[in-house]
């Protein structure tokens, strides 16, 4: 969902969608994305949103992206323990206390990793990264609630709209 929420929030907004580039249908790609994008552009900050379910499915990314050492590669994990966006089943992330991906991600070597419960704590760890310029990668685990708004829509852009605009947008930055 977090995609159908960025799409909405930029709409909103009127900021543009050339910024994004939304795995619409590649649950789990968001960050090896980035990490390729990360490394072909290391002057510039890139952030990767990514879900629980995204990242448990694809979390050999973690070793290489930690193996890569992006300086600029900022990953915020979404754990709401579940896979809201197919059906809400419950991931094994949502058992805090026996799951970490910070412990994971700081195990794969990751520079920086912060966990997150509530807004004050959202608040301080985005102002952490922010300021942290060039020792990454940074992973920032958001522990947040299961659910969704009923009337959350789909990006109303095609995937090759997106993709050609994201393109345009990595040639000019």
């Amino acid at each position: 969902m977090l995609s159908r929420e960025l799409f909405e929030l930029r709409t909103k907004r009127h900021d543009g969608h050339e910024r994004d580039f939304l795995t619409v249908g590649g649950m789990g790609y968001a960050s090896s994305i980035a990490l390729g994008i990360a490394i072909q552009k290391p002057n510039r900050t890139v952030y990767c949103l990514d879900g629980d379910g995204a990242v448990l499915m694809h979390m050999g990314i973690l070793a290489n992206i930690a193996a890569a050492t992006p300086s600029n590669f900022k990953h915020i994990v979404f754990n709401n323990g579940a896979h809201d966006s197919v059906g809400g089943q419950p991931t094994v992330a949502g058992n805090h206390e026996k799951f970490s991906f910070c412990h994971i991600a700081q195990g794969c070597g990751y520079k920086h990793v912060i966990i997150a419960t509530n807004q004050s704590e959202i608040n301080e760890a985005m102002e952490k990264i922010r300021a942290i310029n060039s020792d990454g990668p940074i992973l920032l685990e958001l522990r947040i609630q299961t659910g969704h708004r009923n009337n959350l829509g789909r990006p109303t852009r095609s995937t090759d709209e997106n993709r050609k605009d994201f393109m345009h947008f990595l040639q000019l930055n």
